[in-house]
């Protein structure tokens, strides 16, 4: 949850830096929402890798529960 009020805070302080702000400040409001999705990505690029993960984890659990060998 903190993480979420965290992305709203930086969200809403970019929308005004972008509407009212000098063109440094537009820069870093820019950075600001590169920086955020840079990190959104890397959290979904660990969540696909997880779960790739436990996907083959599970199906080596299910072939030795079942006799079947994996190659």
């Amino acid at each position: 949850m903190v993480d979420l009020l965290t992305d709203i805070e930086r969200l809403e302080s970019a929308v005004i830096s972008l509407t009212e702000g000098a063109s440094d400040e537009k820069r870093m409001a820019i950075w600001s929402l590169e920086s955020m999705i840079a990190e959104k990505k890397a959290v979904v690029e660990e969540f696909e890798t997880q779960m790739e993960e436990e996907a083959e984890m599970f199906e080596m659990q299910k072939a030795a529960e079942s006799g079947t060998k994996l190659f």
